[in-house]
């Protein structure tokens, strides 16, 4: 865990949610914020809310995944990590804040994207977004189904196409602006 990935945000919205009480996050990763994040939870008498993995190996976070049911990304600076696209091998849907690469992937049909405008506004809407789905979990299974429909854009063969394909117009640009 560090500044860049915003865990806050996840406890600012649990303080906020209205639905929490039957709500668990499973936070992985290590970093020089795991221990104010583990005090954090204390603090907030949390401790039903989180289990904290801290950094594990890779392996393990494959075994960890299938009993998920959320995949959310808080961070700020964040290229496209391809977190998202093993968690939507598994059929996970993704919230994330809407920018950078996440914007790029997630739509409608398998994950959230929660606007950026003002760090309150994040953790407002977020909040009330898992509130719904705690009311509504048939909106995760649909969501979960729009994920594998999605999915099949992001499998390895279709990514180098697309990337050739962007190679070959850039090229095909290139060559057509110095004549």
């Amino acid at each position: 865990m560090e500044a860049r990935k915003m865990p806050n945000i996840v406890l600012d919205v649990v303080l906020k949610m209205k639905e929490v009480s039957h709500v668990v996050f499973h936070m992985i990763g290590g970093g020089p914020l795991l221990p104010w994040f583990r005090n954090s939870i204390q603090k907030h008498g949390l401790e039903a809310n989180f289990v904290v993995y801290g950094q594990v190996p890779r392996e393990r976070i494959f075994n960890l995944l299938p009993d998920f049911d959320i995949h959310i990304i808080t961070s700020l600076l964040e290229a496209n990590t391809t977190v998202i696209w093993e968690t939507m091998s598994w059929g996970i849907p993704t919230i994330s804040l809407d920018h950078f690469g996440m914007a790029d992937v997630i739509n409608d049909s398998c994950g959230i994207k929660i606007p950026v405008k003002s760090y309150g506004q994040v953790v407002n809407c977020l909040a009330a977004t898992l509130d719904n789905l705690s009311l509504n979990p048939e909106k995760i299974l649909q969501l979960k189904k729009g994920v594998y429909q999605s999915a099949v854009k992001y499998t390895w063969n279709n990514r180098i196409d697309f990337y050739e394909s962007c190679y070959k117009k850039a090229i095909m640009n290139f060559t057509s602006k110095s004549k």
